[in-house]
């Protein structure tokens, strides 16, 4: 893992806290992408996201306010015209150190035990 520094963020983003929101959104895609693909992670995403950031690699773009929700959604889902899933899941594959062949055979459930989730709302709501 390369050290990034302030100064390299500030050459891309001129606002720290920006370049934090900034590597917090592509984090939490990265690790999505992860779960998804049924990954794990040899790397941080964080990590990830901030070599990507420094190097240029990532950019962002500052939206209108006022721009609608599905306009939002339009922004960060489109893709370019040669974009292919495969690819794209290679990339993450070979970004973590993995192979996606060898994961795609395994069986991936990612459902949530909501009776989980349920308890654990029922211990807040005691508190």
């Amino acid at each position: 893992m390369a050290i990034v520094y302030l100064e390299e963020l500030v050459k891309q983003v001129p606002n720290k806290y920006l370049a934090v929101n900034v590597i917090a959104k592509r984090a939490r895609s990265l690790n999505d992408e992860l779960l998804g693909a049924g990954l794990s992670k040899k790397q941080k995403p964080v990590s990830v996201a901030t070599e990507e950031l420094a190097s240029g690699e990532l950019t962002y773009k500052k939206v209108d306010p006022n721009t609608s929700e599905s306009e939002m959604k339009s922004i960060f889902t489109s893709e370019s015209d040669d974009y292919d899933a495969v690819d794209k899941d290679e990339q993450i594959a070979e970004l973590f150190g993995e192979s996606s062949t060898e994961d795609s055979d395994a069986d991936t459930d990612n459902d949530v035990d909501t009776e989980d989730g349920d308890a654990d709302e029922e211990n807040e709501d005691e508190n």
